[in-house]
């Protein structure tokens, strides 16, 4: 692989003879080869260098061409010789399609050992690319990319790859349409790029699946590519020039490449919190605290003992079921928590999207409406099925109202019965406008209540909005709900009670209502007239009319018409609607004229929790971590999600981050200033 002789002339450079040439009859210094390089010129000629240089350059060639440490001026003198050969000689008529072939490897070979000179990497990976467009057998696009990034113009071999499925009107797959994106000049995808390509790649496919398809389809541009490359050897002259005039050059689009660059950017986005947990302790790449901050697409692939040991833990739990009932402190034997009596808001959040990728959910979940949990307290596991939304709707949160109140009723004598209980699952389906995934939740969610034996603590804020009307239709599905089975005992109507004072309604309107879905009775407390002695033996007149079918006493119910109980389960459907719109939790509510200007406005775009969170970092250099989870679980939000947010917007708005740091987490004061303007 070397040129020997003494009369090679160059290809049109300045140079009298051929750099790469050896002439045999030129000294050479073998007894003091100069192998740090010593008198070589920065374009050398093998007939110019000195006689100590040519021993140390035959030494490197005799050796094998592999010492590591050689100089890399020897390096170059040779790869003179390669890219002669390839880019001149074998394209002549007596050319070899074969020899290129085996030469290709060669070129790899010395890049793989040298690549740390960043001048030999450019010339290396020049000559590469265009020599395999030259030479490489079958079509570019069947041969893998390279994604190469940070060049100063696209890879060739995408420009090849991408112009070929053009002209062939073949669609562009997604890891061709990725390398086009990645070694475009302009593209700038930051860190996780860096420190996670291959999960950058994995999401980016799926992504770019879920827009194309089978990949991007696009018309042939009436640019024609040519290959330039800029020899290392001063034997060329110049560029060296290669045409490829059936072939669209792709160089110059922008429209695709932007649509590309923003699935790009969003797929980084998505994994900027893994890439900060990763690049504070790579080691730690496949455990669960850092795959539950990866994608659910990515995390549900991902493999690894700790992944393992979860995944027959929940098949222990479930067994053949749907759904089964647990504890938190189960739940945080495979979860590091900080405290041991607790998990907190944000370490379930996290559990919870890990589970998620396991085909899992729990109930209560901190991002459908949870809070944190003591050790001690239930929670149910279940089988996910269908769909899953991302963020709860107005009207799940209705619905978890309405069934607080049911379970709450339901369950005061003692127990839910498999009546009851049946009831409340078929009016989840029956008369609230929830989607399938939604509806598999919020059973879930009922069977929490039942086994946590749900009273009515906190259920009074919630409830302050509604107005009267709608609050007296609450209070008659809640007396619906406790007539299920057919009876409505005792201690159900003592919580009836309860619910209506509640619900700022006279406790006694209970009865009426009760009385209403009784069998044969059409007595109502606002209709019927009131006894108040009983009727006495007379000879003429009428008699006065008798009581009412007494009230429950210690040992007896109330025995209800089931068809009654059934339309008014269905009536108070409508209720739904207006809980939907009073429980929006995490809108923008609009700012009234009695709002303090800093309460009603939001800042650098962000809504009023993340806002809030802004304000509450005001005069602070830095934080704990822990405090940091502690305000944001008191805002609703998860604590790696403000954090990208509030990063996001700083970024948008002044081009540099807000918070850096794992913890304490430093707060710049100069962009939170700018933020708040």
């Amino acid at each position: 692989m070397i040129y020997v002789g003494k009369d090679l002339a160059p290809i049109g450079g300045w140079r009298q003879r051929e750099p790469a040439l050896i002439d045999p009859s030129l000294p050479v210094a073998r007894r003091s080869p100069a192998r740090e390089g010593d008198g070589m010129s920065y374009w050398p000629s093998y007939s110019e260098i000195r006689p100590e240089c040519r021993a140390a350059y035959l030494e490197w060639l005799a050796n094998g061409r592999s010492d590591p440490n050689a100089y890399i001026g020897y390096v170059f003198l040779y790869f003179y010789g390669l890219e002669r050969r390839l880019l001149f000689d074998l394209r002549l008529p007596t050319g070899r399609r074969q020899e290129a072939q085996q030469l290709l490897p060669e070129v790899e070979r010395l890049l793989s050992l040298y690549s740390g000179n960043r001048s030999f990497q450019g010339y290396g990976t020049s000559l590469l690319e265009t020599a395999r467009a030259l030479w490489a057998d079958g079509q570019a696009y069947d041969r893998p990319p390279s994604f190469q990034s940070g060049r100063r113009e696209l890879p060739i071999d995408v420009r090849l790859a991408v112009g070929q499925l053009i002209i062939e009107g073949k669609p562009i797959p997604g890891d061709w349409a990725l390398a086009w994106v990645i070694g475009h000049p302009e593209t700038r995808l930051g860190t996780p790029a860096r420190r996670c390509p291959e999960e950058l790649r994995e999401l980016f496919l799926h992504r770019f699946t879920d827009r194309f398809g089978a990949g991007m389809t696009l018309k042939p541009n009436k640019r024609r590519l040519r290959i330039s490359h800029a020899p290392a050897s001063a034997s060329f002259g110049g560029p060296v020039e290669i045409p490829f005039d059936n072939l669209p050059d792709i160089a110059g689009l922008s429209n695709p490449v932007r649509t590309l660059r923003e699935l790009a950017e969003a797929a980084a986005s998505e994994l900027e919190s893994y890439s900060r947990f990763v690049g504070r302790d790579p080691m730690q790449a496949r455990s669960l605290q850092a795959l539950a901050l990866l994608p659910r697409e990515l995390a549900e692939s991902r493999q690894s003992p700790e992944v393992d040991h979860l995944q027959a833990w929940i098949d222990s739990t479930l067994g053949n079921e749907e759904r089964a009932v647990t504890t938190a402190s189960d739940l945080m034997t495979h979860w590091e928590c900080a405290r041991t009596d607790r998990i907190r808001k944000g370490e379930l959040g996290s559990f919870a999207k890990m589970l998620e990728a396991l085909g899992c959910g729990i109930e209560p979940d901190p991002r459908y409406g949870g809070g944190a949990l003591a050790a001690d307290q239930k929670i149910v596991l279940f089988r996910l099925r269908g769909q899953r939304p991302s963020a709860v709707s107005p009207t799940y949160h209705a619905a978890t109202l309405l069934l607080h109140l049911a379970a709450a009723v339901a369950s005061s004598d003692g127990g839910v019965s498999e009546e009851e209980e049946r009831h409340l699952e078929e009016h989840l389906e029956r008369s609230m406008a929830l989607g399938g995934a939604e509806v598999h939740r919020l059973r879930a969610h009922l069977q929490w209540l039942i086994a946590s034996q749900a009273d009515l603590t906190g259920l009074k804020r919630r409830i302050e909005e509604i107005d009267e009307p709608n609050r007296h239709q609450l209070a008659q599905f809640a007396v619906a709900i406790a007539g299920a089975d057919g009876v409505i005992d005792p201690e159900e109507v003592k919580t009836l009670g309860k619910i209506y004072r509640m619900l700022g309604l006279d406790p006694d309107q209970a009865y009426g209502d009760i009385h209403s879905l009784r069998t044969g009775s059409t007595w109502s407390p606002a209709d019927q007239p009131v006894t108040v002695r009983a009727p006495e033996a007379i000879d003429s007149g009428y008699p006065i009319p008798g009581r009412p079918q007494a009230l429950p006493s210690a040992a007896t119910g109330f025995r209800l018409d089931m068809d009654r109980v059934a339309q008014t389960l269905v009536e108070t459907a409508a209720v739904s609607s207006v809980l939907a719109k009073v429980f929006v939790e995490d809108g923008e509510p609009e700012a009234s004229p009695a709002q303090a200007p800093e309460e009603a406005s939001v800042a650098a775009g962000l809504d009023a929790s993340h806002t809030r969170l802004l304000r509450a970092l005001t005069g602070r250099t830095e934080i704990s971590r822990q405090e940091f989870e502690e305000i944001t679980e008191g805002f609703n939000l998860l604590p790696d999600g403000a954090f990208e947010t509030l990063n996001e917007a700083a970024f948008d708005r002044v081009d540099r981050p807000l918070l850096e740091g794992e913890d304490p987490i430093a707060v710049n004061l100069e962009t939170l200033g700018e933020l708040m303007q």
